[in-house]
């Protein structure tokens, strides 16, 4: 199914993942510091499974591509974040790959 997608369109669904997944954090978090006053179960349980689902995902996978994901998709990075271990195309080549590894995860 993902063969079908350019590595754009991969970075751009996995950049929309990595969006839900820092809302779902928030919400989370949110109702924790509230002291657990859900005002809508149902969106705190997708959430919660969303979170888990991601997660989940990225046990499956290697260990570097746990940390690009990470790293460069689930939280916001700074700009140049992979400088200090990768050279600029190593990096572009490995979360090319990471990608790919982390949507085929996903959808199974």
């Amino acid at each position: 199914m993902m063969e079908r997608y350019t590595t754009r369109q991969k970075k751009n669904i996995a950049d929309v993942i990595g969006f839900h997944y820092r809302k779902s954090l928030r919400q989370i978090e949110t109702i924790a510091s509230d002291g657990g006053i859900i005002s809508d179960q149902n969106a705190y349980e997708d959430a919660i499974r969303y979170v888990n689902t991601v997660d989940r995902a990225l046990k499956d996978c290697s260990n570097e591509t746990k940390f690009i994901i990470r790293n460069g998709i689930l939280i916001i990075p700074e700009p140049g974040w992979y400088e200090e271990v990768y050279s600029k195309n190593t990096f572009y080549r490995l979360r090319k790959k990471a990608i790919e590894e982390f949507l085929n995860c996903l959808k199974h």
